[in-house]
């Protein structure tokens, strides 16, 4: 008994300790990246300690991986401490990301394409159909998100008519129901804007409490919009709820506790590596998700889950426990290596890499690969036209386009 005591209260410690941390950074940015890989060991904690929580955790979760549950959160805590200590030397430090230059009016025409692919994407957030997703064949929501990158590495101001008219149609489309695809872009919109000493880098705008307020509203019409798509009722107990286990978070984390199950009983598996291979291959059957080598899959198989799992549970699988250190370790890798270079390729891994930030902590790597390639293809083709046309297509009408003007 005094030893789960003294797991408890080293937990509680830790868990207090560690989310301070994330306060050291300046950038807010990088506080983001931090948080959503903070934020799981919340309701990982709780559940560890026995407090119940909703989901698939509670359904399927306990009882098979509940003796597992305490070293699961603690290797995940250790894994949060890596990070930190990798991404410390950038703790003063702010995003700096080489901004590809493009006209207003182009931006605006932009606009209007990723609302149409928006409503091919996603047809039930705009009230088409019953379908959720892809209302033609095809991988539209990649083109959703490279599109967004196109804008995010092009953006301006949060005053120009453009980014405006962007932050809306997001909106839009998280009130329909699509979340995860939307709140990163509608993030960086409000957290980004070009350089004034010089527009051909964007950096990091000041956070002001009318922004903070904005993000708050937007938190709770994600989690109203979570609710509604189920058919729940919505109310303030709900709301608390959410804000300490969402329960897609909830989710994720009983597929990274399975990993432990897993391989407690049935040893590593090396077939994520498979997965991670070919998901570099834009539209292999064996890279990406929903596939015999993806690791959702695999421990599917094994503890019923509903998809997605955090991104170090991949690493469970592939080192053992230690794993989770490993990916943490390599994680942290990327995201110096992304802080370090300003250039324009490294830039579009970053924007990215932002957007998707969600999807790659909370749902695996393989996410990441096919929209940056989409993204990288479609930077290139303006660059080339840059260069065939080196008329300043770019910058027109800037100002005639901007809400500083009325």
């Amino acid at each position: 008994m005094f030893e789960f005591d003294l797991k408890f209260i080293i937990g509680i410690f830790g868990l207090l300790f560690s989310g301070v941390l994330i306060f050291a950074f300046k950038s807010y940015i990088i506080k983001a990246i931090l948080f959503v890989f903070w934020y799981p060991l919340l309701p990982m904690c709780l559940f560890s300690i026995g407090i119940p929580l909703s989901g698939s955790i509670e359904i399927f979760g306990r009882s098979a991986y509940g003796e597992f549950a305490i070293d699961g959160f603690f290797l995940a805590l250790l894994g949060f401490l890596v990070l930190i200590s990798v991404l410390w030397k950038y703790r003063r430090s702010k995003i700096k990301i080489k901004r590809l230059i493009i006209g207003e009016r182009t931006r605006i025409l932009i606009i209007l394409l990723l609302m149409v692919v928006s409503i091919i994407a996603y047809p039930k957030a705009w009230g088409i159909g019953t379908s959720r997703w892809n209302l033609l064949p095809g991988t539209w929501s990649v083109i959703y998100l490279a599109i967004n990158g196109l804008l995010i590495i092009s953006i301006s101001s949060i005053k120009s008519f453009s980014t405006i008219i962007h932050l809306l149609l997001l909106l839009f489309v998280i009130k329909g129901g699509e979340r995860v695809d939307s709140i990163m872009p509608l993030f960086l919109i409000v957290s980004l804007e070009s350089d004034k000493e010089n527009k051909s880098y964007i950096i990091e705008s000041e956070i002001g409490i009318i922004k903070v307020l904005f993000g708050l509203a937007v938190l709770v019409l994600g989690i109203y919009v979570g609710y509604s798509r189920l058919g729940n009722q919505f109310s303030f107990g709900l709301l608390l709820h959410n804000i300490i286990a969402l329960h897609t978070v909830t989710d994720v984390i009983h597929v990274y506790l399975s990993s432990f199950y897993y391989v407690n009983n049935y040893g590593i598996n090396l077939f994520p590596i498979i997965n991670e291979t070919f998901s570099l291959i834009p539209l292999h059957p064996w890279g990406g998700g929903g596939n015999e080598f993806n690791f959702t899959e695999i421990l599917r198989g094994k503890v019923y889950n509903y998809g997605g799992g955090l991104f170090y549970t991949e690493g469970v699988l592939i080192f053992g426990k230690m794993g989770v250190l490993i990916y943490s370790f390599l994680f942290g890798r990327f995201i110096k290596i992304l802080l370090k270079f300003d250039y324009q390729l490294v830039s579009v891994f970053m924007v990215m890499f932002l957007i998707l930030l969600l999807r790659v902590q909370w749902y695996g790597l393989v996410y990441l690969y096919t929209p940056v390639l989409a993204l990288l293809i479609i930077v290139g083709c303006f660059n080339v036209l840059k260069v065939i046309y080196p008329v300043n297509v770019i910058e027109t009408s800037r100002k005639a386009f901007s809400i500083e003007n009325y």
